[in-house]
């Protein structure tokens, strides 16, 4: 935490705060004003399509190396502006499981997340941020806005899936959405935790009329031309355990390992333990997993794991 504190500055002590000329601009992005300018004109990305779990399909856009180049420096900028303490990811050394550990102790919880969340991040929110927030000119967000966001054929614009910039773009266009979202959580007396496109509402002694918290951010994303997946808003009450993006909580608030890796882990060894080596190196990251949450989960297996590993 100490090394992150040093290496995160004040938005206004970005190298991108008041630029205002695309030399600079290039320099800023470890490039020449000529090279950049190819990659503006060239700018293009490979489409294709991933499975999701429920059957559905995401979009990814896979920029051209020239492009991606660029996207990783941009990203690798503004993930250097100070976060947020409720926000788990565009941030050096945190991960999904201190997203879920920031919700140590709760037995209570409202659980959603924003439907499509980078397909609704629009060019004109990506604008506002660079020129407003960022007080660059308006030359200079506008080739931000280009070398970050992609318009479709229907002429509308996405923040795409697949851009290494993605993740601290979205939040950075979108701040003021999450700032009212996390005013709600205060209302509401609950802590407040976003991880990408996943909210997080906890409470230790209870949460009053969920049904209205859920209204509430609802509402606020709607405001901002985003939705909240209804079918997956759900509130966990004392009795139950929970998962919070990869990670259980049990009723009593105590972060494990959920089932399905466990079972998962399990029968990765007990394959391997037959003499089918096929798994061995999905075992080792499942175990890795497992002990990011229980640091003593399936040690023993580990070691022999790693030794079949170094012997094969």
């Amino acid at each position: 935490m100490r090394l992150e504190a040093k290496l995160t500055h004040p938005i206004d002590q970005s190298r991108f705060y008041k630029l205002r000329s695309k030399r600079k601009l290039a320099e800023v992005l470890c490039t020449n004003p000529q090279e950049l300018k190819r990659t503006l004109r060239n700018a293009s990305y490979r489409i294709s399509q991933t499975p999701k779990a429920d059957g559905t399909f995401r979009t990814i856009y896979n920029p051209n190396p020239s492009l991606k180049r660029v996207q990783h420096r941009i990203g690798n900028l503004l993930s250097r502006i100070e976060m947020p303490p409720w926000a788990f990811f565009a941030r050096k050394g945190v991960c999904y499981v201190d997203n879920a550990r920031y919700h140590e102790g709760a037995r209570y919880l409202v659980k959603s997340d924003l439907s499509s969340f980078y397909d609704h991040c629009d060019r004109e929110h990506v604008y506002r941020f660079f020129k407003n927030t960022m007080k660059c000119s308006p030359d200079i967000a506008e080739a931000l806005c280009d070398l970050t966001t992609y318009t479709l054929q229907d002429g509308s614009t996405i923040i795409p899936t697949g851009s290494p910039s993605a993740q601290i773009v979205a939040f950075l266009a979108y701040r003021e959405m999450f700032d009212e979202i996390k005013a709600v959580a205060d209302l509401y007396k609950c802590k407040f935790s976003l991880y990408v496109d996943d909210l997080t509402f906890s409470s230790r002694s209870g949460i009053s009329n969920p049904s209205n918290l859920e209204r509430s951010i609802s509402h606020i994303a709607r405001q901002y031309g985003h939705c909240i997946k209804a079918e997956k808003t759900v509130y966990l009450d004392a009795s139950t355990s929970k998962i919070i993006t990869g990670v259980a909580l049990t009723p009593s608030g105590e972060p494990k390992a959920p089932n399905a890796l466990r079972e998962a882990t399990v029968s990765d060894l007990t394959q391997i333990s037959s003499g089918d080596l096929s798994k061995i190196v999905s075992c080792l990251g499942r175990i890795n997993a497992a002990q990011m949450i229980e640091r003593n989960l399936f040690a023993d297996s580990k070691r022999q794991v790693e030794q079949i590993l170094a012997s094969a």
